[in-house]
């Protein structure tokens, strides 16, 4: 997340230029990064599911994120009633960011 925020406050700085022009290219570019800070989370569950992985050594920061990707298997194996897909589950470390 704060490194999403200073890129986004980093497009706002090169777009300094005409103010009509920048508050265009300004809105581009955080279109740009907002579309990426959803799909992110999504990609992440494709990561996990596809390798079937059941434990996932994240940071408190990226449990919110192992959830989403329990919730789409858990949502996958019962409307295709099968056990394809495993939980994971996170393995948080004693280490504080």
């Amino acid at each position: 997340m704060t490194q999403w925020k200073s890129k986004l406050q980093q497009q706002g700085q090169i777009a300094g230029g005409v103010q009509n022009e920048s508050l265009n290219v300004h809105a581009q570019a955080a279109q740009g990064l907002l579309t990426g800070l959803f799909t992110y989370p999504v990609l992440m569950a494709a990561d996990i599911l596809l390798y079937k992985a059941t434990h996932i050594p994240v940071g408190d920061d990226q449990v919110q994120h192992l959830e989403l990707a329990r919730d789409i298997a858990v949502h996958f194996n019962k409307t295709y009633k099968t056990k394809l897909f495993p939980l994971p589950t996170p393995l948080l470390t004693e280490t504080k960011r």
